[in-house]
Protein backbone atom coordinates (compact mmCIF):
# COMPACT_ATOMS: atom_id res chain seq x y z
CA UNK A 1 0.00 0.00 0.00
CA UNK A 2 0.98 3.73 -0.98
CA UNK A 3 1.29 6.45 1.53
CA UNK A 4 0.97 9.92 1.69
CA UNK A 5 2.76 12.04 4.06
CA UNK A 6 1.83 15.31 5.35
CA UNK A 7 3.77 18.28 6.71
CA UNK A 8 1.54 20.47 8.15
CA UNK A 9 3.55 23.90 9.01
CA UNK A 10 1.50 26.22 11.38
CA UNK A 11 0.41 29.81 9.92
CA UNK A 12 -1.59 32.80 11.45
CA UNK A 13 -5.01 30.84 11.24
CA UNK A 14 -4.12 28.47 8.04
CA UNK A 15 -1.58 25.83 7.73
CA UNK A 16 0.97 25.62 4.52
CA UNK A 17 0.89 22.08 3.76
CA UNK A 18 3.45 20.03 1.63
CA UNK A 19 2.48 16.68 0.71
CA UNK A 20 4.35 13.43 -0.75
CA UNK A 21 3.02 10.57 -2.09
CA UNK A 22 5.46 7.31 -1.86
CA UNK A 23 4.04 3.98 -4.19
CA UNK A 24 3.67 0.57 -2.47
CA UNK A 25 7.66 0.08 -3.88
CA UNK A 26 8.57 2.86 -1.76
CA UNK A 27 9.56 5.37 -4.66
CA UNK A 28 8.47 8.84 -4.39
CA UNK A 29 5.24 9.67 -7.20
CA UNK A 30 3.86 12.97 -6.52
CA UNK A 31 3.88 15.91 -4.88
CA UNK A 32 2.14 18.86 -3.16
CA UNK A 33 2.23 22.11 -2.23
CA UNK A 34 -0.19 24.22 -0.22
CA UNK A 35 -0.74 27.25 1.09
CA UNK A 36 -3.84 28.87 2.84
CA UNK A 37 -5.17 25.92 3.98
CA UNK A 38 -7.75 26.46 6.81
CA UNK A 39 -8.78 22.44 6.90
CA UNK A 40 -7.70 19.53 6.72
CA UNK A 41 -10.21 16.32 5.59
CA UNK A 42 -8.45 12.72 5.48
CA UNK A 43 -10.72 9.58 3.92
CA UNK A 44 -8.45 6.80 4.94
CA UNK A 45 -8.48 3.29 6.38
CA UNK A 46 -5.42 4.13 8.43
CA UNK A 47 -3.98 7.62 9.46
CA UNK A 48 -0.90 7.54 11.60
CA UNK A 49 0.79 10.81 13.20
CA UNK A 50 4.33 10.56 13.85
CA UNK A 51 6.93 12.70 15.81
CA UNK A 52 9.54 10.03 14.60
CA UNK A 53 9.48 11.77 11.23
CA UNK A 54 9.31 15.56 12.51
CA UNK A 55 9.14 17.15 15.91
CA UNK A 56 8.39 20.82 13.97
CA UNK A 57 6.05 20.18 11.30
CA UNK A 58 3.34 17.76 12.02
CA UNK A 59 3.86 14.77 10.44
CA UNK A 60 0.61 12.51 9.22
CA UNK A 61 1.44 9.75 7.59
CA UNK A 62 -2.06 8.07 5.35
CA UNK A 63 -2.08 4.92 4.36
CA UNK A 64 -3.91 4.78 0.45
CA UNK A 65 -3.77 3.35 -3.12
CA UNK A 66 -4.11 5.92 -5.74
CA UNK A 67 -4.38 9.00 -3.87
CA UNK A 68 -6.86 11.27 -4.78
CA UNK A 69 -6.23 14.95 -3.37
CA UNK A 70 -8.34 17.94 -3.77
CA UNK A 71 -8.05 22.14 -2.48
CA UNK A 72 -10.24 24.24 -2.67
CA UNK A 73 -11.97 27.35 -0.72
CA UNK A 74 -9.43 26.35 1.71
CA UNK A 75 -10.40 22.70 2.01
CA UNK A 76 -7.65 20.05 1.54
CA UNK A 77 -9.08 16.55 1.19
CA UNK A 78 -6.90 13.79 0.92
CA UNK A 79 -9.01 10.03 -0.42
CA UNK A 80 -7.63 6.96 -0.80
CA UNK A 81 -8.81 4.72 -3.47
CA UNK A 82 -9.04 1.28 -2.45
CA UNK A 83 -7.05 -1.52 -5.14
CA UNK A 84 -9.77 -3.18 -8.07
Amino acid sequence: MGKVVLYLYPMFEEYAVKAFYYSDEGRLAETWEFKEVKNVVITAKQVSLSRQLAKEPLAIVVDVERPVVEFKGGVLKIAGGGRE
